[in-house]
């Protein structure tokens, strides 16, 4: 069975009151409304991930803690908190999963070259089939590099892992064939 993990899509990082907003947010919001919207329409599960720090940006309970509305979860939806890279690291990721018989995550989110890479490596790990939404992803660029330029060398890193890379209109169209 398949689900969708959606990554750290909290205020925080899109709405420049602690930070420089992510790199092409909007892009961002889209392409994961648009596989959450897939994800549900197909009747698979959408679970949230939200990542808490004690200081910083996305502080438990702060207005930049809260996931974005425009991919906000629904009632019933699953929400996993985390505090390190990886969403399976400390929390109860793996039991939820396996008790719902998931064993192929679609993965979008961010930021990817840390969260994004990390949890997609853990599933691996674990056995799990991954697919990464190429374009579903997001970082803020550094001193070297610019974002896309982050981003494509995170996608060439985790296909040479196992990951498999598609782009949201992709995984949008494999899901609609899905649809209940």
């Amino acid at each position: 069975m398949q689900a969708l993990l959606a990554i750290d899509l909290q205020l925080g990082a899109f709405d420049g009151a602690k930070c420089d907003p992510i790199d092409s947010g909007e892009r961002l919001l889209r392409h994961s409304a648009q596989l959450i919207a897939a994800a549900r329409s197909a009747g698979l599960p959408v679970l949230h991930v939200q990542h808490g720090e004690p200081t910083g940006v996305l502080v438990h309970g702060t207005p930049q803690w809260e996931i974005h509305p425009d991919v906000a979860p629904l009632p019933g939806e699953a929400r996993v908190a985390k505090q390190a890279f990886s969403a399976f690291e400390n929390t109860g990721l793996d039991a939820l999963l396996r008790g719902t018989g998931v064993d192929q995550l679609v993965v979008c989110g961010l930021q990817s070259e840390v969260c994004v890479t990390h949890t997609s490596q853990s599933a691996l790990a674990l056995g799990y089939d991954v697919i990464l939404a190429s374009d579903s992803h997001g970082t803020w660029p550094d001193a070297t590099s610019g974002a896309d330029e982050i981003i494509t060398r995170q996608n060439e890193a985790l296909a040479a892992q196992g990951v498999r890379l598609l782009s949201t209109r992709e995984i949008v169209g494999q899901l609609a064939q899905l649809e209940r």
